[in-house]
């Protein structure tokens, strides 16, 4: 939850999404198999039962990239021909960054989303040609 909450802290749409782009590069270095199914977690007392799941579990942000009704979900060890379609993400293509914490991202995209979402909105035209080119490749 460190992450999200200091990507809240940011302040325009340009630095927002240099730091997106530069933590979903981080975020692919963690495999799949590196996040365990099977949590069991010890919460101290007075503790946030959230902020202990962080600490002790390797978890990902859950990344995605929405154009009208088709989402791209960025996770570069699933689709790593999304790797292309960060160079794209920019101030122009991108009209709004929604954050997700808690109950709000697991409730859209289950316990992947156990440490945020963060939801990318693009209504670009140029954008979305580029990204279905980059695909074909």
């Amino acid at each position: 939850m460190n992450w999200i909450n200091s990507l809240e802290e940011v302040n325009t749409k340009g630095e927002k999404l240099k730091v997106i782009i530069e933590k979903i590069k981080t975020d692919s270095i963690i495999s799949q198999s590196d996040i365990t199914e099977k949590i069991v977690i010890k919460v101290n007392d007075g503790e946030n039962v959230n902020d202990a799941i962080n600490k002790k579990t390797k978890c990902k942000i859950v990344f995605v990239l929405i154009q009208g009704k088709v989402g791209h979900l960025l996770d570069l060890n699933q689709y790593p021909n999304y790797s292309v379609v960060l160079k794209y993400l920019t101030e122009e293509t991108i009209d709004s960054i929604e954050i997700l914490k808690d109950e709000k991202a697991t409730s859209l995209y289950g316990s992947r989303a156990i440490c945020g979402a963060v939801i990318m909105k693009s209504n670009n035209k140029k954008l979305k040609k580029l990204i279905r080119k980059s695909l074909r490749k």
